[in-house]
């Protein structure tokens, strides 16, 4: 925190933006001077935040290279976008799993038939998809 503080007063150092990630921590306490700028994620993301509309973008972008129907575009949107909940790794992997047939692979996700599918997430190990 004091290296953070001193970076706030030095005037070369001012246009630098920091990033840190944490789970909200209330024994952590900045000075004053450092603009908080939180971004949401996981249940905290909501339809109109960032991190959904970058999600969407980002997934719509991905369907439409694999050449996913439009109609199936639309409710593979509708279903994989709150799921991701602004994880940019899940939204990936998640379209990289339909890629090798969209139709059917879809369907499984919405089915959830497969073990690593709980409470509406799927599961990683290791960088793998787990089905």
């Amino acid at each position: 925190m004091h290296t953070l503080k001193h970076w706030t007063q030095v005037n070369h150092l001012k246009k630098f933006k920091v990033v840190i990630t944490s789970w909200p921590e209330d024994c952590i306490t900045l000075p004053d001077s450092i603009s908080i700028y939180k971004i949401p994620s996981g249940s905290n993301v909501k339809s109109g935040d960032d991190a959904f509309k970058d999600i969407y973008a980002f997934l719509k972008s991905q369907l439409d290279d694999i050449k996913m129907k439009a109609g199936w575009i639309a409710k593979t949107l509708d279903y994989l976008v709150p799921r991701a909940a602004g994880i940019f790794i899940w939204a990936t992997t998640a379209v990289n799993f339909l890629e090798s047939d969209p139709k059917s692979q879809f369907a499984m996700l919405e089915k959830g038939n497969g073990k690593g599918i709980t409470n509406g997430h799927l599961l990683f190990v290791m960088g793998a998809l787990i089905l």
